[in-house]
């Protein structure tokens, strides 16, 4: 009843929801990255999208040639 409500009031405002895009919420993460978490995923706690944020953190770090020592830490 709420879901109606609403969408009624949406629609005297002239707006409508709806879904869009794929129905894969990572649709958007490389196969490559998929690949790698795939292996990964038992051995860690670590949700996908920060594992997705350390990847695209190396991958930065890797494509600009930045010099230095890199550590990634963290608890549980």
């Amino acid at each position: 009843m709420l879901k109606k409500n609403i969408q009624y009031i949406l629609a005297k405002k002239g707006y409508k929801i709806v879904k869009t895009g794929s129905s894969n919420p990572y649709a958007d993460m490389e196969p490559k990255f998929i690949e790698y978490f795939e292996k990964c995923k038992n051995y860690t706690r670590t949700s996908i999208e920060r594992m997705y944020s350390v990847y695209k953190s190396v991958e930065y770090v890797v494509k600009n040639n930045l010099e230095g020592d890199m550590v990634e830490c963290g608890t549980w």
